[in-house]
């Protein structure tokens, strides 16, 4: 997940946090 996140720092930025706590996990 961290390899996307850098891929696409843009997009990370747009998904709210409680978004991407459950995509982490």
């Amino acid at each position: 997940m961290a390899k996307y996140l850098i891929s696409f720092p843009s997009t990370a930025m747009v998904v709210p946090e409680g978004e991407w706590e459950a995509v982490v996990r």
